[in-house]
């Protein structure tokens, strides 16, 4: 009786664990998401996408929250740190109102959450979508498209890499902890 006491416990205890790790994941990416009344920041670019006339010259972002509509004057999509590289000492993170994905300043404080599965992540900029921004100060935003582009890979040559989801490695790195603990456990009470 003793021993299945023990175990019942155990799975207890390994469900709350798991539980209490995804609520505070959830927890985290929710106060993280741009607010509905984004005039935080006090600038929106929302009723036109930039034209690369205005990405020449320089847009003006205020601390906080600002929303805008990437160029449709650059059809293939763009690496982040190359579109925002005017501003990276002042950008925390930006999200992606499509894909409801972010992508964190790899040089400011929570740049670790890039390699943090639990994070839907996105790495480039794309032509006509809306796009959130948290500056931790006011900049301004300077982009000249460059003169010869590199030829990427066509999409049916790139080889997808399977991702486990984050939560499902934690919950076979807790079933392998229980089953080792559980193998110690009952030679334990043999004795």
């Amino acid at each position: 009786m003793e021993k299945r006491s023990l175990m019942v416990f155990m799975i207890i205890l390994v469900i709350i664990i798991i539980v209490s790790f995804l609520s505070i994941l959830n927890l985290d990416i929710q106060e993280l998401k741009p607010p509905e009344d984004i005039l935080t920041g006090g600038l929106v670019y929302v009723s036109a996408p930039f034209s690369l006339e205005q990405l020449k010259q320089g847009i003006q972002f205020n601390g906080g929250w600002n929303l805008f509509i990437w160029t449709e004057e650059i059809k293939e999509p763009i690496n982040i740190n190359e579109a925002l590289k005017s501003i990276e000492d002042s950008y925390l993170y930006i999200y992606n109102y499509r894909e409801q994905k972010f992508y964190f300043n790899p040089t400011k404080r929570l740049s670790d959450r890039n390699d943090f599965k639990g994070y839907k992540i996105f790495e480039q900029i794309e032509s006509g979508r809306r796009y959130a921004i948290f500056m931790n100060k006011k900049d301004v935003l300077k982009y000249e498209k460059p003169e010869v582009q590199e030829q990427e890979e066509p999409a049916e040559l790139k080889q997808e890499k399977p991702e486990l989801n984050n939560a499902w490695i934690w919950i076979i790195l807790i079933a392998v902890i229980f089953i080792i603990f559980r193998r110690r456990i009952l030679s334990y009470i043999k004795r």
